[in-house]
């Protein structure tokens, strides 16, 4: 996986860093698991 420009907390109070971790680590590592 390549890593983000910036911290998964950095998005926050928009985004949380714990859905940050969620989409970014299992979302899209799964979506690249099955290309």
């Amino acid at each position: 996986m390549p890593e983000l420009p910036y911290r998964q907390d950095e998005l926050a109070p928009r985004m949380s860093q714990e859905t940050m971790e969620f989409h970014f680590g299992k979302h899209l590592q799964t979506y690249l698991d099955n290309v």
